[in-house]
């Protein structure tokens, strides 16, 4: 999954044409300013986990979209005492939890 953006002007008002093209998600970790640049159709392509590495670098706008929300791991809800049957591996993205949607059915309706 590969990307090619254009940075940010430099400080001094000066453009810059040099284009960077990142080959795989992880090579944004060097380029802090890129990664509030990314449209939102590559971040729903991003694991969880990595779109939780990038979270606090993307803008307000996206943050707030509802679609990168639930794309994200849900903490909350893994592995809770409660749950007779505990998950092994990572947390489940929101959209997967079943405590997530079914809290989500209810303010829905």
């Amino acid at each position: 999954m590969s990307i090619l953006l254009a940075p940010s002007h430099n400080g001094d008002n000066s453009k810059t044409n040099d284009l960077v093209y990142i080959e795989h998600p992880d090579q944004l970790m060097s380029h802090p300013e890129l990664i509030e640049k990314l449209p939102k159709e590559y971040l729903l392509k991003l694991s969880p986990y990595q779109l939780e590495q990038f979270w606090e670098c993307l803008s307000n706008k996206l943050k707030e979209d509802s679609d990168l929300q639930e794309r994200r791991p849900c903490y909350e809800h893994y592995n809770r005492p409660e749950d007779e049957i505990h998950i092994d591996g990572p947390a489940p993205p929101k959209y997967r939890c079943y405590v997530c949607q079914a809290n989500k059915k209810v303010y829905d309706t």
